[in-house]
């Protein structure tokens, strides 16, 4: 008896949950919210902290923290490029830090993905691009046809 009363009490519990959801609207609203912090990483002397939250319209925030100073947050740089993604950044130094930017860009009528690295101080000064900038041959094209043409030179000797 006292299990089935255990049993009715959860069901009731958990059919009474639809009954408190939000609408519809702000279920959706919040499924499809980005995470608000979307990577971390600690400086080797274990002093700063440089995060990347998300921001408004997609955008990415890089941030840090000097925990041996004032503790504040203090964004260092932003990116609002709705076809590129700030992914990661790692301290290099106790004072600079290196970020990809992930990205899609067209090129011969087609979608290709491509990442950036550059280098950033983290009071945002020095900024400095670390891979070569997007075009169809750098982000894929011209690597994929250099090694069809290794192949077939390779596979044509050897045939003969």
């Amino acid at each position: 008896m006292k299990n089935l009363l255990i049993g009715a009490a959860l069901c009731a519990l958990a059919w009474s949950g639809p009954a408190l959801a939000d609408d519809l609207e702000e279920e959706a609203a919040r499924f499809g919210i980005r995470a608000t912090v979307l990577s971390v990483s600690l400086s080797p002397s274990g002093e700063k902290i440089a995060f990347i939250s998300s921001g408004p319209e997609h955008s990415e925030v890089l941030n840090v923290v000097d925990l041996a100073g004032d503790g504040q947050v203090r964004v260092v740089t932003r990116n609002s490029e709705q076809n590129g993604d700030l992914t990661r950044c790692e301290w290099a130094t106790d004072t600079r830090l290196v970020c990809q930017l992930y990205g899609i860009g067209k090129g011969g009528g087609l979608l290709l993905g491509f990442t950036r690295m550059f280098a950033i101080d983290y009071d945002g000064q020095n900024g400095q691009l670390l891979t070569e900038r997007a075009s169809p041959v750098r982000c894929g094209l011209r690597s994929m046809e250099d090694r069809w043409s290794r192949w077939k030179s390779t596979a044509n000797r050897a045939a003969f």
